[in-house]
């Protein structure tokens, strides 16, 4: 007679070959050799793994157990510290859609300061551990769970669980419109993998991550503990890469006036080295201590000051080959035209995005543009120039991206601290920081507040201070080191007295001075080599055609949305399943599109999570709930069906000096827009 273990088991190996081939595979070719499930003549399960029991002898009274404690924690009405409505307050920007959702905040002001209350269904978990499985089963039965992530870093964890309990009947718990189940099993051995699988699948639920989220540590495992823990470290850097929609349409702006321009864009990549080194100079503290160096040896490497190291290089005399700038704020031009020395500036060569607002190219003496990664301006530059990678957020990390692109062997960074020893000494005191003609806005981004400082590590191990932007800077740039050191050789020193940088040696100055003393390196090739290849142009006619086809697609993407919404949602189960379809669509739907999504996407980010903080602070007044719900799916429909219009609008004028857009910043109040 079969044991129902093996009935169950080949029920389950039957359901996912027809339904899930992945699953399918994976429990096909993952053999239990680690792993020994132990069942008795009374039904008890436990798995066995080297010398040890997981559930003393009963899986099903440890998963009772352990789902009721989990229960009890995420009970309706407990709190949840999930991030706030936004408010009316939030957007900064004068444009179409900071003047939207600000509208919708104001029309239905919260309170912003108490914490949600937990409603009676479950936005979106995140399981981490299989085992038996019994655990899921018991949630799932116990709670209505929006959408629901098992994660599982051993596959024999999966296998196991094939023979204990039903997965058809958990995935059918999950097939009505705005639910969801993701299974996420490998062996992911490295802890950065095991963080960057999950936290990947978690960015795919929006508004339900960062707003409702609860996590489930089966076992209360370690290496899970250090994943929860990491992820909710990395919350506010989150926040902080959403995006809107002004800033994106301004990017295009910008962009289409200097494509106009007749600006070149950067070659593409191509296998010849660049034999130089080159020195990335950022407008940090320790630039002065090592200002010397780089005069020394200017003549042995190919010279990239970024952003804002431009004034204090000049106010040494140093002229750099290229100067980075990646924004499209129009504070950049200000600070630049501070230097006032226009010939100093025609002997640079300008590398800078395509969206640098179009007031800084006319400035510098020869000019090539870039597409960063993540914008939708790569739709308009696809197959003439590459889409560089880790140019974001600052404009190191854009000179680091650039040298690799441009197939630098060795790269040292000065003046990329990162942060500061003391709030006093924050930058170069030859940068824009220091000068008494510096604007509002850049002294106002050294008004550093002492609870919004993060304490790290510096290249000596004693602990200096940073602000979140610095800090999500040098954090990207470590990750962007580590897949560069992965594709090629390079080899990038930290000569900057700040921040430890991983996989960046620091380089003390004898250190350096003995190495650039044996170095033969003469940069005059190198820059001979870049002056040679073939760079693009866009003509007004292919500009043209690729406008249009934006255009069309994006007027896709707005009948997609509007078409698989619902409507008339008036509870608030309803209302989360009704933000979790557009939020998939983000997820996986969008991408069809192309680098399209991101003019969009994080306007439909901010729209989902004012759908949903709102509704759920307001769960006590049913009426006023529902109230708010057909007032956001209002607005949000109005948003969504006028954005190709504006778009156009936007894109289809004439591209001249007399384009306001190119003479205001983006929060200038005065500044007109080309409503729809």
């Amino acid at each position: 007679m079969t044991h129902p273990a093996e009935i169950r088991f080949n029920k389950n190996i039957a359901y996912l070959q027809q339904h899930y081939p992945y699953l399918y595979n994976l429990a096909q070719n993952t053999p239990l050799r680690k792993l020994t499930l132990d069942m008795d003549d009374h039904g008890r399960v436990d798995i066995h793994s080297g010398n040890a029991y997981f559930y003393n002898g009963d899986a099903r009274a440890f998963a009772r157990q352990e789902a009721e404690q989990f229960n009890t924690i995420v009970a309706p009405g407990n709190a949840i510290h999930g991030l706030r409505p936004h408010g009316a307050n939030a957007f900064k920007a004068q444009r179409y859609f900071s003047r939207s959702i600000t509208r919708l905040y104001q029309d239905t002001p919260v309170d912003q300061t108490e914490d949600y209350q937990i409603p009676d269904f479950l936005a979106l978990v995140a399981i981490m551990g299989i085992g038996a499985g019994f655990h899921i089963e018991e949630l799932v039965n116990r709670r209505e769970i929006l959408a629901l992530i098992i994660y599982e870093t051993d596959p024999e964890e999966f296998v196991t669980s094939l023979y204990c309990i039903d997965w058809e009947a958990i995935f059918l718990k999950f097939s009505e419109r705005g639910k969801s189940i993701q299974l996420v099993i490998g062996d992911f051995k490295l802890a950065t993998d095991q963080y960057a699988v999950l936290w990947n699948q978690l960015i795919d639920h929006p508004p339900s991550f960062s707003l409702c989220t609860y996590l489930y540590n089966h076992r209360n495992q370690d290496k899970y503990r250090k994943v929860i823990k990491k992820i909710q470290k990395d919350l506010k850097v989150y926040l902080s890469l959403w995006g809107y929609y002004d800033d994106e349409i301004n990017q295009m702006n910008n962009a289409l006036h200097n494509f106009r321009a007749g600006n070149e864009l950067l070659p593409l990549a191509d296998e010849q080295a660049m034999n130089c080194p080159a020195f990335i100079i950022g407008s940090g503290p320790s630039l002065d201590d090592r200002i010397e160096d780089i005069r020394k040896y200017q003549g042995k490497a190919v010279l990239y000051s970024a952003g804002t190291a431009l004034r204090a290089l000049y106010k040494q005399g140093i002229k750099p080959d290229f100067h980075i700038e990646i924004e499209s704020h129009y504070e950049p031009f200000r600070v630049i035209s501070e230097i006032n020395d226009p010939e100093y500036l025609q002997d640079i060569t300008l590398i800078c995005s395509a969206q640098t607002t179009p007031k800084i190219p006319p400035m510098f003496g020869k000019v090539m543009l870039f597409t960063k990664d993540s914008t939708a301006i790569h739709e308009l530059t696809k197959d003439l120039t590459d889409q560089i990678r880790g140019t974001t957020p600052t404009c190191t990390n854009a000179a680091l991206a650039i040298c690799y692109h441009l197939n630098h062997q060795q790269v040292f960074l000065f003046g990329t601290d990162y942060g500061f020893r003391n709030t006093g000494s924050h930058h170069s005191k030859n940068s824009i920081y220091y000068s008494e003609q510096r604007s509002d806005l850049v002294k106002q981004s050294t008004n550093y507040q002492q609870q919004d400082l993060i304490e790290i590590e510096s290249v000596d191990g004693s602990p200096m201070q940073t602000t979140m932007i610095y800090n999500a800077s040098r954090r990207r740039l470590e990750s962007d080191i580590s897949y560069f050191l992965k594709n090629r050789t390079i080899e990038v020193y930290n000569c900057a007295n700040g921040a430890k940088i991983e996989n960046a040696q620091h380089m003390e100055k004898s250190h350096f001075c003995s190495l650039m003393e044996s170095s033969s390196a003469q940069k005059e090739s190198d820059l001979q080599l870049m002056e040679n290849k073939k760079r693009a142009v866009f003509s007004p006619e292919f500009l043209q055609q690729r406008t249009d086809e934006l255009e069309s697609n994006l007027r896709k993407i707005a009948d997609d949305i509007l078409n698989m919404m619902g409507s008339g949602q008036k509870n608030l189960t309803q209302h989360y399943q009704n933000l979790h379809i557009v939020g998939q669509y983000l997820s996986f739907g969008l991408s069809r599109y192309g680098a399209l999504q991101f003019l969009i996407r994080g306007a439909i980010w901010h729209y989902l999570h004012a759908g949903a903080s709102v509704a759920l602070k307001l769960q006590d007044s049913p009426e006023k709930m529902a109230q708010y719900i057909e007032l956001w799916e209002t607005n949000f429909r109005h948003f969504i069906n006028t954005v190709p219009d504006h778009v156009h609008n936007v894109v289809s004028k004439e591209f001249n000096d007399s384009d306001p857009w190119i003479h205001t910043a983006i929060d200038d109040p005065d500044c007109p827009e080309y409503e729809p």
